[in-house]
This record gives structure tokens, C-alpha cells and sequence, in this order.
């Protein structure tokens, strides 16, 4: 069976953020994917999308999930608060882990918006079920937030 190259849409900020985030030089990082520095910098600065696959081994490299490549927002230190929005975040990310299917979760907080990513290798539909569900009680428990789930399928990491 020959095997596709899929391409990922992905913010090359979050690239970026994760990559500094995690503490690794551009170099280091290169290295360890096995391709030379301006390929590298090529996927960082958007003028590549990557691959599943690379997206797949930075994940690792960086030590990061894979779904915290498909955010649309970048988290700042700012928005800790152990004990206020950063709370509600992380508890629908462990409430959509426990969730049997679900590989990988990140979650995002930018204000009072909480988006939340999960990651599946199947179809996915009873998760997206499931994480609609969650959805729901968050809006009724937190109505001054807004919460923004979603869910990528077929995913094999």
C-alpha cells in the first residue's frame, strides 16, 4: 500500500512558541528531524506546511502533544492563575482525556476564551459526542467564558 503525504494547516507561530517554549535552539531542533536548518525554518516562518509526520516527531522532539500544534492561539505565561480561568481550562483537559479514544489534549486560554484540542486515531464520532456533552455543562457552569472544543480524527500517533 503506498503511503500519502498529508499536509497539516498549522499556525508556524505555535511551531515557534513550542520550540522556544520547550527551551530548544532552532539548530537542535533541525538536527533531531533529521533536515537541515532553512528547511526547518522554512516550516517555523509559514512558508511550508508540514507533514503529519513531521508534526508527529516534533511533538516528541519537543516533548509537547500533538494536538498543542493545532491550536489557534498562543498561550502566555500572563494567563497562569492556579486558582481562577487557567483552572476551568485545565479541568475540561483532563475531563476530555478521561474520555476513552483520546491520544493527546491541549488546551489554550486567551482571556476568557478556553479552547480546548483533542486528538483521536478513529472516526471519532461517539468523542465528538462525548466532547459536546462537555462543552454544554462547561457553557452552563462558566457563562461568562466562551469554550471552543474540537476534535481531529485519524490521527495514528
Amino acid at each position: 500500500m503506498e503511503e500519502r503525504t498529508i499536509y497539516v494547516s498549522v499556525i508556524p507561530e505555535i511551531i515557534r512558541f513550542l520550540r522556544e517554549n520547550a527551551g530548544i535552539s532552532v539548530d537542535e531542533v533541525a538536527m533531531m528531524l533529521r533536515m537541515d536548518r532553512e528547511e526547518y525554518l522554512d516550516l517555523e516562518n509559514g512558508k511550508k506546511e508540514p507533514t503529519i509526520e513531521q508534526i508527529k516527531r516534533l511533538a516528541k522532539v519537543l516533548r509537547r502533544p500533538v494536538s498543542a500544534f493545532f491550536l489557534s492561539d498562543i498561550v502566555g505565561v500572563e494567563d497562569y492563575n492556579p486558582f481562577g480561568r487557567s483552572f476551568i481550562m485545565s479541568e475540561a483537559c483532563d475531563r476530555i482525556k478521561r474520555i476513552r479514544g483520546v491520544k493527546s489534549v491541549c488546551g489554550s486560554l486567551s482571556g476568557r476564551r478556553v479552547e480546548v484540542i483533542a486528538v483521536t486515531g478513529g472516526d471519532g464520532k461517539k468523542i465528538r459526542d462525548k466532547i459536546a456533552r462537555l462543552k454544554e455543562e462547561f457553557e452552563r457552569r462558566y457563562p461568562d467564558m466562551v469554550f471552543r472544543f474540537g476534535l481531529i480524527t485519524n490521527i495514528n500517533l
